[in-house]
């Protein structure tokens, strides 16, 4: 099990959870509502508004994410539970050059980006 958002690899320090505006944007075979855009780094103010209530990043999280803008900061949410957790268990298995890691959630291409690089 690893604490994540404690947890640094050669690329940087992990973030605490969070979903960004590309979340919220779908996928290419099931588009999201509203007016968001896949791959913008420029958050929609409104929609910003409105999660800031739920709860507002801090700017250590805006850093880390960065140039991703936070749509909703989930690692922070507490109430009635947690909505993201902090620590999860991992798997890495290597065979020669070959590695495989298992995660218990998808990444993002980004995510995946830099797990490649470490």
């Amino acid at each position: 099990f690893v604490h994540m958002p404690s947890y640094e690899i050669k690329a940087g320090k992990l973030c605490s959870p969070a979903m960004g505006d590309s979340f919220a944007a779908g996928t290419t075979d099931g588009p999201g509502m509203f007016d968001f855009k896949q791959g913008t780094t420029s958050g929609n103010k409104f929609w910003h508004l409105v999660s800031g209530l739920l709860s507002k990043p801090s700017e250590e999280t805006v850093q880390c994410h960065d140039p991703k803008p936070i749509l909703l900061d989930t690692g922070d949410v507490t109430k009635p539970y947690d909505w993201d957790p902090h620590t999860v268990p991992i798997q890495i298995l290597k065979i020669g050059n070959f590695v495989i890691l298992a995660l218990p959630a998808e990444l993002t291409t980004m995510a995946g980006r830099r797990t490649r690089w470490a």
